[in-house]
C-alpha cells in the first residue's frame, strides 16, 4: 500500500512511506533530483542524503562491492534491555539439541513472554532469518507458556546478545546466479506429536 513505483523507459523509481517517513531508490540521479523538487514544492521536506536508519533498520552500503546490508543492532539492544538481558552472557546457537519443552509449571502473568515472542517476531521478519524456527516454535506456546518455554526464549535473548552483527546482505550482480536450497526433514524430532 505505501510502496510507489515508477518506470520511464528504462528509469525506475521507488518510493516507501510509512507516517512521515520516506525512502526513494532509483537508478537514473537525474529522474530522481526531478521527483525530490516536484515533491517539496507539494509537501514540506527535508532531503536527509544517503539512508543510514529506518524504522530501526540500519542500512550500510559498500558501493565498490556492490553490496546493502540491513542490521538492526539498536533495536535488539532495546529488547534486551526491556527483557533485562543486556548484560546475560551470550550464546552460540538459539536453541538447545533436542530441548524438551512438553513438561513444566505454568508461567506466571508477570512474565513478558507474550512481549519477548513479539519482538523476537519484529527482529526475525526484519533481519534474523536465523531466529526463524526457534521464534516460530516458541510462539507456538503463547497460551500455554510454562518456566521451561521461558527459559528456551531467554536463550534467544542471549543468542541475539552474542549476535548483534547478524543481518541481512544484499549483493549487486556477481556473476552467474546460483540458488542453493537446504532442508532438515527428522520426523521424529518433535516429541510431542511425531509429525
Amino acid at each position: 500500500q505505501c510502496l510507489y513505483i515508477k518506470t520511464d523507459g528504462k528509469s525506475v523509481i521507488f518510493i516507501a512511506l510509512y507516517v512521515d517517513d520516506r525512502l526513494i531508490a532509483c537508478n537514473d540521479m537525474t529522474l530522481m533530483e526531478s521527483l525530490k523538487s516536484q515533491l517539496s514544492l507539494k509537501f514540506e521536506m527535508k532531503d536527509l542524503g544517503e539512508a543510514r536508519s529506518c524504522l530501526g533498520f540500519e542500512i550500510q552500503r559498500d558501493r565498490d562491492e556492490r553490496k546493502l546490508c540491513l542490521t538492526q543492532r539498536k533495536y535488539a539492544r532495546t529488547v534486551l534491555e526491556r527483557f533485562g538481558m543486556q548484560d546475560a552472557k551470550g550464546v552460540k546457537t538459539p536453541m538447545q539439541k533436542n530441548v524438551n519443552l512438553e513438561s513444566g509449571s505454568p508461567v506466571s502473568d508477570s512474565i513478558p513472554y507474550r512481549q519477548a515472542i513479539g519482538s523476537l517476531m519484529y527482529l526475525m521478519v526484519g533481519t534474523r532469518p536465523d531466529i526463524a524456527y526457534v521464534v516460530s516454535r516458541m510462539s507456538r506456546y503463547v497460551g500455554k507458556a510454562t518456566e521451561i518455554h521461558w527459559i528456551a526464549v531467554k536463550r534467544i535473548l542471549r543468542y541475539i546478545r552474542n549476535t548483534f552483527d547478524v543481518g541481512l546482505c544484499y549483493r549487486g550482480n556477481i556473476g552467474d546466479p546460483c540458488l542453493s536450497g537446504y532442508c532438515d526433514a527428522e520426523w521424529g524430532g518433535d516429541t510431542e506429536t511425531r509429525k
